[in-house]
């Protein structure tokens, strides 16, 4: 329930309240990439409109886990929409995009640029990661565009809120 009030606070903050003039830690937050078994420990801090994102994504089976950077911004239909990068082991760029909203208890779905998309973003009560839904791999060469094979780009795209 604490999750939950942070987040609709800072959401009611953002709407209602002129800039603040500092950066303001929100909390530590755990969603999990399903199917997969990546969750991801994200710190969230609120820099005026803006919400900086920062932590890492917790991979299966003793796996590295994955430094992760981003933003979150509140959307005008109320979801929030969170633009992340991880780097892999092979110094890849992991692009994510993710949606939620605080109708939906703070679920939503996620998508990246290794072919996921549409898939569940749940969250959880803690930042460990949930076996066997197996490791996130890819991708393997440059940050490839997977709008030129029609593939997770044309789907977010489709997706638009």
């Amino acid at each position: 329930m604490r999750i939950i009030s942070a987040l609709v606070l800072a959401a009611l903050v953002v709407v209602t309240a002129p800039t603040p003039a500092q950066a303001q830690v929100l909390g530590t937050y755990f969603w999990q990439l399903a199917p997969l078994g990546s969750v991801l420990n994200l710190t969230i801090t609120q820099k005026g409109s803006l919400f900086i994102v920062e932590g890492f994504e917790a991979q299966c089976g003793g796996n590295n886990s994955l430094p992760l950077t981003g933003s979150a911004v509140v959307q005008a239909n109320g979801t929030v929409m969170l633009g992340l990068t991880s780097i892999n082991e092979t110094g890849r760029g992991l692009h994510t995009r993710a949606y939620f909203s605080s109708g939906n208890n703070f679920n939503g779905t996620w998508a990246d640029n290794t072919g996921y998309f549409n898939q569940p973003f749940t969250l959880r009560n803690s930042g460990a990661p949930v076996c066997p839904g197996g490791l996130r791999t890819g991708p393997t060469s440059g940050d490839e565009n997977p709008a030129a094979s029609g593939s997770a780009a044309a789907a977010l795209d489709s997706k638009k809120r």
